[in-house]
């Protein structure tokens, strides 16, 4: 195929476990880049858990801090997770840490700003973003520090559902990164 365009998009479908072979060839004398953008949800996160610089830890509890397993709650419960975030001490400073914890649509986070939530870990992060489904924590870590962060959760509504992976990173040095991988959870 060939365009006069800058940009060409070809989109393609797939149906089901299908699969697609494609081949680009550049026929001109400029320099051709070529893109594939694949959108989806997986049915299962099967990606590893990853401490590369950086340790990431999860507890989730009830509300009297007693370890609770999240992969089958009842409905109308509360829970919480605590993030532990570990400097290993092998670097300087770690400067511009993003922990990022979404949670799985069956659950409500509870804002600590705007509901009776019982006291939570001190807020030792520099910015904070609470959406809908998502909490964006941003700070700072000091060689061989370690800080914690603890969501108040809701299990809302019945049904089974995908808890994604908890990620803490360096936003500008991809050096430094930790993944919790997901997991199937289920509201009863």
């Amino acid at each position: 195929m060939t365009s006069g365009n800058a940009v060409l998009r070809l989109p393609v479908s797939l149906n089901g476990n299908s699969s697609v072979k494609a081949a680009v060839t550049n026929e001109g004398q400029g320099t051709l880049y070529a893109r594939l953008v694949s959108r989806g949800i997986p049915l299962e996160d099967k990606t590893p858990e990853v401490q590369r610089n950086l340790r990431v830890e999860t507890l989730f509890t009830d509300r009297n801090g007693q370890p609770l397993n999240p992969a089958s709650l009842p409905q109308g419960s509360d829970l919480f997770i605590q993030v532990t975030v570990s400097h290993p001490g092998i670097k300087g400073k770690y400067r511009n840490l993003a922990l990022t914890t979404i949670f799985p649509s069956g659950w409500e986070i509870l804002n600590s700003r705007v509901q009776d939530v019982p006291a939570a870990v001190q807020a030792n992060f520099d910015y904070q973003d609470i959406r809908d489904d998502r909490v964006y924590t941003y700070f700072d870590l000091r060689p061989a520090e370690t800080k914690k962060f603890r969501f108040a959760l809701h299990a809302a509504y019945a049904g089974k559902y995908t808890l994604p992976a908890i990620v803490a990173e360096g936003m500008y040095d991809n050096e430094i990164y930790a993944r919790i991988p997901g997991a199937r959870v289920e509201v009863k």
